[in-house]
């Protein structure tokens, strides 16, 4: 075994085969997950298995990285990931405050509304 994410999928490498004889050689190395909490016995459509791969171990499996990634790694880019979202929030509660104030002038009385006699002028129309 490889290794494990955090949601208890394990994660195996298969070394490639080589078989007496002659009769058959495998040269490529297999990756291959086998999640947690499946039922192999239910019914479904045939490779389709209801688990959730996180992108670390999705490069893993398709050989685009060597190393497993670790759990301090993949509780890294969590965290990041909820700094992240909380950063969005924040963002588009900012932009909602702006629209609000763009398009209620009573709750900016400060600022003028602009018509078009503002940019044009009476007597220009």
């Amino acid at each position: 075994m490889e290794g494990r994410d955090l949601d208890g999928n394990k994660y195996f490498e298969i070394p490639p085969q080589r078989y007496f004889l002659g009769m058959r050689e495998n040269h490529k190395l297999k990756r291959i997950v086998e999640p947690y909490g499946i039922d192999y016995n239910a019914k479904r459509e045939p490779g389709l298995l209801p688990t959730k791969i996180t992108n670390e171990w999705d490069s893993w499996l398709r050989l685009r990285r060597t190393d497993p990634p670790t759990i301090e790694e993949l509780e890294a880019n969590i965290e990041q990931y909820h700094i992240i979202q909380e950063r969005v929030k924040q963002l588009e509660e900012k932009v909602h405050k702006e629209k609000v104030t763009k398009v209620n002038p009573e709750i900016n009385p400060g600022k003028e509304e602009q018509t078009v006699d503002s940019w044009t002028g009476p007597e220009k129309r």
